[in-house]
Formats: structure tokens, C-alpha cells, sequence
């Protein structure tokens, strides 16, 4: 750590050192850091082009709606159901979120 305080006390005596520093990092490291991002962007891309991924989500969805009706609910109550699930799924997501920051700020 003094190492790193050492190098940095004569930047941060000069701040106009400090920016110019910092600014030829900045366009050092700017195509890495734009190839990173045009790869993300891709991989982004091709999930939301995906239509298999949806196809197979709203399948399934269809299915356990045919569940529901199979065994005698009503379009409404079938709804329901599914509409039930999803929010005790979210509700659980919430608890699992909030014991996961309780955890962090724990270990901090």
C-alpha cells in the first residue's frame, strides 16, 4: 500500500499530472475497453434475437396453464394460480436478495 501512496503523492500534489494521467490511461485502454463492450453488446444481441428462448418460456407456460384446466379450474382460476406463483417466486427472490445484502454488509 505505501508503494501505491509513494507513487501517487506527486500526481496528487499536481492534479493537472494527475489528469493527464489518468487521461492517457483512458485512450491507452479505451479500445480494450470498447471491444469489451462491442462483445457484450453482441452477446446481448443474440439473446434478445433468441426467439427459441421465448418460445420455449411462453411453451411453458401454455402447458401449465393446460395443467390447470386438465384437472378442472376455470380460465380464471388457472390464471390465478399461475399469477400466485409467479408473485410467491418474486417474494422469495426479494428474501433471498435481502438475505444476501444482510450477509454482505455482515461480512464487511
Amino acid at each position: 500500500m505505501g508503494d501505491i501512496l509513494t507513487l501517487l503523492a506527486p500526481l496528487l500534489e499536481e492534479p493537472d499530472a494527475l489528469l493527464a494521467e489518468l487521461h492517457g490511461y483512458v485512450e491507452k485502454y479505451k479500445p480494450i475497453l470498447y471491444g469489451v463492450g462491442n462483445e457484450l453488446l453482441g452477446i446481448y444481441t443474440d439473446y434478445a434475437n433468441n426467439t427459441d428462448l421465448f418460445a420455449i418460456e411462453a411453451k411453458l407456460r401454455k402447458n401449465q396453464f393446460d395443467a390447470y384446466k386438465a384437472v378442472g379450474f376455470s380460465d380464471e382460476q388457472a390464471i390465478a394460480f399461475i399469477i400466485n406463483d409467479n408473485l410467491r417466486l418474486v417474494e422469495q427472490m426479494k428474501k433471498t436478495s435481502a438475505s444476501a445484502s444482510k450477509k454482505k454488509k455482515t461480512d464487511a
